[in-house]
């Protein structure tokens, strides 16, 4: 997962499920299939088949939902929500 994933977060705001699948099909424009996980305290995971996609979406941001700017880090096996350092966000 390690190369295919990417975990992310919007400061102040936690989009409804299909609502985040549509933002991710819309601004990220990936060529090939996005699974999403939803994850505690409003993370979520995206899996990308196309590591490309992966590479370039972790490479161009920012990226906001409305005004609320995405938190987005490469993904870690063993990753922990309470320890995530948010005092950051893009603008």
């Amino acid at each position: 997962m390690k190369d295919h994933a990417l975990i992310g977060k919007f400061v102040g705001f936690w989009p409804m499920e299909r609502a985040l699948q549509g933002w991710i099909s819309t601004k990220w424009k990936s060529k090939g299939h996005v699974t999403l996980q939803l994850g505690p305290k409003g993370f979520f995971t995206a899996i990308f088949i196309c590591i490309e996609d992966r590479n370039r979406i972790m490479d161009e941001g920012p990226y906001f939902f409305n005004l609320a700017g995405l938190y987005l880090r490469e993904w870690v096996e063993i990753f922990n929500p309470e320890k995530e350092d948010l005092s950051w966000a893009p603008i």
